[in-house]
Formats: C-alpha cells, sequence, structure tokens
C-alpha cells in the first residue's frame, strides 16, 4: 500500500510540475507563409517571452520538412522574468530555398523554443516545448485554386452570406474563376443555388469571393453547403454543414381531463382535492433532425407552496408532435383554491415555457352538488305527486 500510496503522489507532483509551467513560454507570430522562389532566401524575426517571474535557460530548434535549409542567429540563451527586459528576446531566422523542390504544396516547418532544463520530478524529466510554424508553399503545375469558405449570419428570414477565401497555388494564370454554392436540406433536397461574379487569378494572388441568399420562409435545421469551384477547363468541390438558426422545440397547448376555461394565452384546469390530476403537454419540434434528451418540469404554486415533477425524458424526431403527461398529486396540496402552473420544456440549447391556472375543488363541494341535484328532482316529483292526487280528490266529490 506504501508503494502504491509513493507512486500516486508521485504521478501527482509530476502532473503539477507540468501543469504550473504549461503556458510559461511563448513563441511568435505564428501562421508564417512563404511562396517558394528558386534559390529566395527569407529571413524573418520571432520573438520568444517568458511568462514567469524566475530565468529560464532556452534551446531553439527547427523542425519539418525543410529544417535543413533553415539556420537560427542563436540556439541558447537565458530568457529572464518576465517582469525585466531580457523577459522577451528575439530570435532571427535565415531560410535559404534550394533551385527546385519536387513535391508541390504545403511544405510545413516549426520553429520552437524549449526549457533547456530537466524538471526532474523522481527521476522522470519534463521540458515546456513551445513552436510557430512556417509553411512553404510550392506551385502545382498549371492552374491549381486552394480556397476555404466562411458562412456569416444563418438565421431564418435573413441574408446569409458565404464568403470564400481563394488562392491560385498554381504557376499560371486563371482567366476566369468562379463559385458555386449549392444548399441542400437535411434529406439531400436542393434548397437553393447561386453563383458569383468571375475575377482572373494570377499565380499566388489572393481573391475573395461572395454569395448571398436570402433565406425566407426556410425552416430552421442542419443544412449542407456544396461549395464548386470553376476555373477556365477545372473544376472542384468542398462540401460544408452548417446550421440555419438553432435547434428549437416548443410546448404547443396544455391539456387535462377537466378544462374548465381555454384561451389563446391562458387554460384553466379543474381537479377534486386528494384525485391524482392529469396533465398533458403537447410539444412540437422546430427542427429538421432528431432532438434527444427532451423533458418537461411542471411547477405548481400557491402563495407559499410550491412543489414540481418532472416528465420522462423523451425524444423527437424532426418536426415531430406528440403529447407528454404529467402527473400531481392533489393531495400534496394545502387544499381547495386557484394554483398557477408554469410547464418548461428542456430541450438541447434551449427552454421553452407555458403559464397556465388549476382550480383544486374540495371533496365535499364535490359531494354536495350530485345531492342537491337529487333534493331538487325530489321536490319536483312531490310537487308534481301532490297536485296530481289534489285533482283526482275533486273529481270524485262532483260525480
Amino acid at each position: 500500500m506504501r508503494k502504491i500510496g509513493l507512486f500516486l503522489l508521485f504521478l501527482f507532483l509530476l502532473f503539477f510540475s507540468i501543469v504550473n509551467t504549461g503556458f510559461s513560454l511563448g513563441i511568435g507570430p505564428t501562421d508564417n507563409e512563404v511562396d517558394f522562389q528558386p534559390n529566395l532566401v527569407y529571413e524573418k524575426t520571432f520573438y520568444v517571452v517568458n511568462s514567469e517571474n524566475y530565468n529560464i535557460p532556452i534551446k531553439m530548434l527547427v523542425e519539418g520538412e525543410l529544417s535543413e535549409y533553415m539556420t537560427l542567429d542563436r540556439y541558447d540563451f537565458i530568457l529572464g522574468p518576465k517582469t525585466t527586459g531580457s523577459g522577451l528576446q528575439h530570435v532571427k531566422l535565415k531560410l535559404t530555398l534550394p533551385e527546385s523542390l519536387e513535391r508541390p504544396g504545403a511544405h510545413r516547418n516549426f520553429i520552437c523554443a524549449m526549457e533547456n532544463f530537466e524538471a526532474v520530478t523522481s527521476g522522470i524529466s519534463a521540458r515546456i516545448k513551445s513552436c510557430v510554424s512556417l509553411t512553404v508553399y510550392v506551385p502545382y503545375p498549371g492552374k491549381y485554386v486552394e480556397f476555404t469558405v466562411r458562412i456569416e449570419n444563418p438565421e431564418v428570414n435573413k441574408t446569409i452570406r458565404f464568403f470564400v477565401d481563394a488562392i491560385n497555388r498554381g504557376n499560371e494564370t486563371i482567366k476566369n474563376a468562379l463559385f458555386r454554392f449549392y444548399v441542400y436540406d437535411a434529406d439531400n433536397n436542393l434548397v437553393t443555388s447561386l453563383v458569383t461574379e468571375g475575377k482572373r487569378m494570377e499565380p499566388n494572388e489572393k481573391v475573395n469571393f461572395v454569395g448571398e441568399w436570402l433565406a425566407k420562409d426556410v425552416r430552421p435545421g442542419r443544412y449542407k453547403l456544396v461549395t464548386r469551384v470553376e476555373y477556365d477547363d477545372y473544376r472542384r468541390e468542398d462540401t460544408t454543414e452548417f446550421l440555419i438558426g438553432s435547434p428549437t422545440a416548443k410546448i404547443v397547448n396544455i391539456s387535462a381531463s377537466d378544462i374548465v376555461k381555454k384561451s389563446e394565452d391562458k387554460v384553466t384546469a379543474r381537479f377534486v382535492e386528494g384525485s391524482i390530476a392529469r396533465i398533458i403537454a403537447r410539444v412540437a419540434s422546430e427542427w429538421n433532425d432528431k432532438l434527444t434528451g427532451l423533458y418537461i418540469l411542471l411547477t405548481i404554486k400557491k402563495d407559499a407552496f410550491s412543489t414540481s415533477v418532472k416528465s420522462e425524458t423523451f425524444d423527437l424526431a424532426k418536426w415531430e408532435e406528440r403529447d407528454v403527461t404529467l402527473f400531481w398529486d392533489t393531495s400534496e396540496s394545502p387544499g381547495p383554491g386557484e394554483y398557477t402552473g408554469y410547464a418548461v420544456l428542456y430541450y438541447p440549447n434551449g427552454t421553452h415555457n407555458v403559464t397556465f391556472s388549476i382550480e383544486v375543488k374540495s371533496k365535499l363541494s364535490d359531494l354536495l352538488m350530485p345531492l342537491v341535484i337529487i333534493i331538487i328532482i325530489a321536490v319536483i316529483l312531490a310537487y308534481v305527486f301532490h297536485r296530481r292526487r289534489g285533482k283526482k280528490v275533486v273529481q270524485k266529490k262532483l260525480f
């Protein structure tokens, strides 16, 4: 047991030593790009920064496909505490490209700063390493467009914009490039299509394209965007999924076995004290995909009294409507009177609620009504009987 305890302590100390220094070292700038040219000499200065209040010995490294063509002006130095002038220092990179590189496309490399001491814990060392990328792009023979798509304002009845950041990675000029957008719903039905204007693209030139679509009378849900680039005699496609709006569901109405009053904004249900009230919530999905893990929380209040009832967890298929039944034991209530019910539907990333009234009657009033009716009927029958009997007596005296 002692060995296990020491081992767990060792793991804790090792984890703490790594986490505690995990953000002590930074390097920048990030995401550096270079367009290949034969025998190009590229130079750039990077900074290394300390976020701790103690000295950190630094070892610089270059890694990647073209590391043999990269050199730094220094590889070892002391990075001072963050509060001192030596807490941020600079390193200059020199990249000397060869006459040619066989493989076209992206060649990824990294410039890294690493702690040059061992954080020793029970014989195990851990050193923090921070890197930034340097990517060299070798042109494709002929014409070749790379692009990324951004979708802005994906809401119902709003203008949705499809932004394209494109670059000609080929070594030839593209006379006319354009983008076509095809939007499909969850059932793979085409909803709309649009096309951008055509543009000329020189080698290594970055060009922006935009398409706009007014999503009028479109239901919220999950959609698919197929983006096709067409340039001269070439075409390529990319597929992206996106959401219009967000997953939603709602309570359509509240019903019960005894509804005594109903209007557009209010429902009043009546139950007898001591009975089990059966309350039915009609729920509906407003989403073109399945919603899972929904439930309803019903809260009933009157003055200081409050109680809650939770429904079963359920799913809704796309656009589905269904009834959810909740039961409230009125014997737990403080007695007859007017109660307020709050039904809240919980669904992924949202809620929907309705308010309604509940009237609880006493058992006595429920028994008195039939008794009163019986008495009234008895009185009427007695009156009719005696009146008929009186008429018969008069007739006998006349004859």
